[in-house]
């Protein structure tokens, strides 16, 4: 199940190995009604101080064998939309699995106020979660280069 503007979204219990679906609002993506459920069901929690995770790349790259060799997808507006919505800010985290390791960097809070344009805000949180999973792969290169 997923919830979030469209992109793929996991509960808390999800995340730690959880059951599929715990405590995160369902919805289709193909269904329009019950998206904006998800949505709607989605900002209320987050206003009401409970943490929502979502992934601004809509799903995860690895499922597709096309996607698999990039760095990271496009980022769509569902993030920046609900943080924008709600008001709360956005925690950006890269994870990579690299060769020598498994990296997880989090970086500063993001903010999008509601007179901020949607595409530039995306746009930077996208660059920021990129430069951050850049980092954890040249923290990987130089680990393999070591081993040389």
């Amino acid at each position: 199940m997923e919830s979030g503007g469209g992109d793929g979204a996991l509960s808390a219990s999800e995340a730690d190995g959880g059951p599929k679906g715990a405590n995160c609002p369902p919805h289709s993506r193909k269904d329009p009604e019950s998206k904006q459920i998800g949505e709607e069901e989605l900002a209320s929690r987050i206003v009401n101080n409970e943490i929502g995770i979502i992934f601004p790349e809509g799903t995860r790259k690895n499922v597709y064998e096309e996607h698999r060799d990039k760095l990271q997808l496009p980022f769509k507006f569902g993030t920046v939309a609900m943080a924008q919505k709600t008001g709360a800010p956005i925690l950006p985290i890269s994870l990579h699995h690299g060769e020598k390791g498994s990296y997880v960097r989090i970086g500063e809070l993001f903010f999008v106020r509601k007179e901020d344009n949607l595409e530039l805000a995306n746009a930077r949180l996208e660059q920021t979660i990129k430069e951050m999973t850049l980092k954890s792969m040249e923290e990987d290169s130089k680990k393999r280069e070591k081993v040389r």
